[in-house]
């Protein structure tokens, strides 16, 4: 459940970045828009140019350039689609950081329970073993510490076989 959540507000984070980039042109906020890229790309000047207006101290450092008398402009656009990605992608941002938690809270609970049976053994182990990040989380990409899991899960298996 925590997972599906997690995915959830993803899959929502993702879809509000696109809407985000199709209003502006860039998938973060930048003091330069899609129009004026069009317009220096038709000219022949091509690179991301959106990379070159990210903040307050990029748009002032062109002061001297031919750009320099349109200072304003940039920081308005800036500011303008800031407060758009505030409004519209941060708080899926948010969503994913705490369904994460959660997530992080459910393996949490999960590791703490002492199985008392053997079909809880089993279950627990099917836990580690089937979740990705569950696994990820207990090997680090340790070969060794996998196969170890590997032979605890077919341990537990012969087990409830055997009973």
């Amino acid at each position: 459940m925590a997972a599906a959540t997690e995915e959830a507000a993803c899959d929502a984070e993702v879809n509000a970045v696109k809407a985000f980039k199709d209003r502006h042109g860039s998938a973060r906020p930048s003091g330069f828009r899609r129009e004026l890229a069009e317009i220096f790309e038709k000219a022949g000047i091509k690179g991301d140019l959106f990379s070159c207006f990210r903040t307050h101290q990029q748009i002032t450092s062109i002061k001297d350039s031919e750009l320099g008398k349109h200072i304003p402009f940039f920081h308005r656009t800036l500011n303008i689609q800031t407060d758009d990605y505030e409004e519209n992608v941060t708080p899926f941002r948010e969503a994913i950081d705490e369904a994460f938690e959660k997530r992080i809270d459910a393996m949490n609970a999960v590791f703490e329970i002492v199985p008392t049976t053997l079909a809880g053994f089993r279950a627990k182990i099917d836990f580690a073993m089937s979740v990705q990040h569950v696994r990820a989380a207990f090997t680090d990409n340790n070969e060794d510490l996998g196969n170890f899991l590997d032979t605890l899960y077919e341990s537990a298996r012969l087990i409830a076989v055997q009973s």
